[in-house]
């Protein structure tokens, strides 16, 4: 990653110890202090901004700026949001199973709604994708020489298709007067946990078809 210090500079920033590099002509940086990529020349693009950064010392290897959603930041606040809203779905799925129970006992009718029973689904299934892509994609080897594993297979496309069957379930929800609040909002978040991990997946071609 490449970002602007002021003065001129440029810090480019990987695995390692960031790289300093100063301006010496007009869109060519030169490193400070180290050899290492030596020269970056960086050609414009459309909107006059550097689009393309090309390394001297290694001609054949090239930089492309990232568009916005192609950031990691904005990829990884989609995946800890499905993640928080997972875990808030499977905890209201308990909820909702205490409370079932703890009325029948009582002679209360409390009976356990099928919209809680969708949701937390959604959110256990959210949480066991996200784990088997953690697995499938930790193993670099395995993965670049096999692909997506078996669970990512399978958990992949059950994350979309519960998500699709959660959100067609909640917007009537919605429109049903007597549907209680708590059961529209459980229902929402379990459905927006898993169409936001199959975005993901999608977008990142994980989905295994």
């Amino acid at each position: 990653m490449i970002r602007p210090v002021g003065d001129g500079q440029i810090i480019g920033v990987g695995g390692g110890t960031p790289l300093r590099f100063v301006e010496v002509e007009p869109w060519v940086y030169r490193e400070v202090g180290s050899a290492y990529l030596g020269t970056l020349v960086f050609r414009q693009g459309e909107g006059g901004e550097g689009t393309f950064a090309f390394v001297a010392t290694s001609p054949f290897f090239a930089m492309e700026r990232m568009s916005w959603h192609a950031t990691a930041t904005l990829h990884l606040s989609l995946l800890v949001a499905s993640l928080a809203l997972a875990l808030v779905a499977v905890l209201g799925w308990a909820v909702a199973g205490v409370r079932s129970l703890v009325g029948r006992r009582s002679g209360l009718r409390r009976p356990f709604s099928s919209l809680s029973l969708i949701a937390g689904l959604s959110g256990v299934v959210v949480l066991a994708t996200i784990g088997a892509l953690y697995l499938s994609l930790g193993d670099t080897v395995t993965f670049l020489s096999y692909g997506l594993s078996l669970a990512m297979r399978i958990f992949g496309p059950v994350t979309l298709l519960l998500g699709l069957v959660a959100a067609g379930v909640a917007a009537p929800a919605w429109r049903t007067v007597g549907t209680p609040l708590p059961r529209r909002l459980h229902i929402s978040l379990g459905a927006l946990a898993a169409l936001l991990l199959a975005a993901e997946l999608v977008y990142w071609n994980l989905l295994g078809f």
